[in-house]
Formats: C-alpha cells, sequence, structure tokens
C-alpha cells in the first residue's frame, strides 16, 4: 500500500480526530496541514485536535520530515488550498480545477448540502466566521462537495466530480485566485 501512497499526499482540512486517525498508516506520504491550523494547536492545547498525531508529527523525525504546513496557496498544479476557519480556527478547503472549473472540498466548513445552500453554520464557537468561510467557498466555485453528506451520490451518481469526459484530455492549468 505504501507503494502508492508515495504518489499521493494527503490534504487535511481540519485536525479532528475524523480527519487524521490514519495518518500514521501511509508512512511515506507527505502531509499538509494549514499553518493555521497546526500553530492553533499546538499553542492552544486544544480539545479539538488530535492528541496523538500532534504529538508524532512535532516529536518523530520521519513524521517531521513528511509534515508541509501550508497557507492560501497553490501546492500542486490544479490543487490549491484556501484558508476558511470556521469548524475549527484554522479549517481549510481544498479547491481542485477540473474541467467544470474549480470544486472545493471544503471539509467540516460544510458538513452537508444544507449548510451552504440555507447559509447554515456548521458546530462552530462563531457562526459568522462559517458563514464568511461559506460565502468565500461560493465566490470561488460553483460545484462544492460536503464533507459528510450522502446526497453527494445522488448528486453525482457515478462517484465523479468534475471529471474530463472521456472523449477529451485537457492539461491542468494552474489555479490562481484573484483574490
Amino acid at each position: 500500500m505504501d507503494e502508492v501512497v508515495k504518489l499521493i499526499p494527503f490534504r487535511i482540512t481540519g485536525l479532528h480526530f475524523d480527519h487524521v486517525d490514519d495518518l500514521l498508516e501511509y508512512k511515506n506520504a507527505k502531509v499538509y496541514i494549514g499553518r493555521r491550523e497546526w500553530e492553533g494547536a499546538l499553542s492552544a492545547a486544544p480539545n479539538w485536535a488530535h492528541g496523538k498525531i500532534l504529538h508524532e508529527f512535532s516529536n518523530t523525525p520521519d513524521c517531521k520530515k513528511r509534515l508541509v504546513l501550508v497557507d492560501d496557496e497553490e501546492i500542486a498544479p490544479g490543487i490549491r488550498v484556501v484558508q476558511l476557519g470556521c469548524h475549527t480556527p484554522g479549517s481549510q478547503g481544498v479547491l481542485v480545477r477540473t474541467w467544470m472549473g474549480p470544486v472545493p472540498l471544503a471539509g467540516d466548513v460544510v458538513y452537508k448540502y444544507e449548510n451552504i445552500e440555507k447559509d447554515s453554520p456548521t458546530r462552530s464557537p462563531d457562526p459568522q466566521i462559517c458563514r464568511d468561510a461559506m460565502a468565500r467557498i461560493r465566490s470561488l466555485a460553483d460545484i462544492v462537495l460536503p464533507a459528510h453528506d450522502p446526497l453527494t451520490l445522488e448528486r453525482w451518481p457515478n462517484g465523479i466530480i468534475g471529471a474530463l469526459p472521456a472523449s477529451c484530455s485537457r492539461k491542468v492549468k494552474s489555479l490562481i485566485l484573484t483574490h
């Protein structure tokens, strides 16, 4: 399994256990975590961060060399991370360039479609930060993928979101945001 994972970096949208619990299993993968999320988790000893992952990636040499802290930036051609806040202080989304345009993977900022469609914040200490994050997501793309909504499979029954039709081929362009 590690042979495949060498080619697949992990982009973490937040440090809750359900997003990071199995990171130690993928010993060769780079792990991209938002700088704000990481530093906030280390400085505040929050109850929302996964303690074992924080410990291992702070203290174990093999884990430390795989950790990549990122801000709002392109991390690979067609893949950009954006700061959102909301569910955790440093929650980030991942914008993926598709032939249909950028598609944000919003993590728990958009837990279900009703969050983004009804401007209904997820659990957060500050609902306004969530509304601002969802407004940013809506400004970046027309297609939004919630983190935990079973309706995703109904809305995208073939399981491929933004995939290029088989009859076409196109190079991925860099995903540069203007704001």
